[in-house]
């Protein structure tokens, strides 16, 4: 029981088990196929959010400052694909 704290580095080769809030305050990666989930608390993270490769959004998706697509991109709304030539009102 108690804080522990290390000088080195950490390596947990059968998994890491962490209750608790945790504090990572440098950079941290998750490196090959591997699979970062969050369960059903919300996530916030500050700064920029770049994602490589296509990204699915199941529910409903808030952009507060707008959408910005580059050219000969489009999204699919009720069938329909909207390219930046179309101003879609609903």
């Amino acid at each position: 029981t108690g804080q522990v704290t290390l000088g080195g580095n950490v390596d947990a080769n059968a998994g890491l088990d962490v209750t608790g809030a945790t504090n990572l305050n440098g950079a941290t990666t998750v490196t090959g196929a591997n699979t970062f989930t969050v369960g059903t608390g919300a996530t916030t993270l500050g700064g920029t959010l770049g994602v490589t490769g296509a990204t699915t959004a199941t529910g409903l998706v808030t952009a507060n400052g707008g959408v910005t697509m580059s050219a000969v991109q489009y999204f699919t709304m009720g069938g329909n694909a909207l390219n930046d030539n179309v101003y879609y009102n609903r």
